[in-house]
């Protein structure tokens, strides 16, 4: 190890330099670590939690596109999205989102994938 001052070779684990008298800085060799790894587990955190929801959000985005489509080919003009989830909302009550969206095509009269 070298002295920080004066880079004179110094002893292993001595905090003063023998030549200029200078007391050595602290070297922190785990915090970087320690934030590092910090870093990581919240970042694998948000990624636990946010791709579900995002995958979860882009399907419902995908069967509410297809309904109001649907819609609007059988000459319903007005339908829009807000009125087309919120009626898969209420015939998935106690169901699965799935379930909502079949029993609305049904209802509606679009082809079910």
């Amino acid at each position: 190890m070298k002295c920080a001052f004066c880079l004179e070779e110094m002893n292993d684990g001595a905090t003063v330099c023998k030549v200029c008298g200078r007391e050595q800085p602290p070297t922190s060799d785990s915090k970087p670590k320690q934030m590092l790894y910090g870093g990581i587990a919240i970042v694998v955190a948000i990624l636990i939690i946010a791709v579900p929801l995002g995958w979860q959000a882009m399907s419902h985005s995908a069967d509410v596109d297809q309904l109001v489509i649907c819609e609007h080919l059988h000459g319903q003009l007005i339908v829009n999205r807000d009125d087309v989830r919120r009626e898969i909302d209420g015939q998935a009550m106690g169901r699965s989102w799935s379930d909502g969206v079949k029993a609305v095509r049904l209802m509606h009269l679009c082809p079910i994938d």
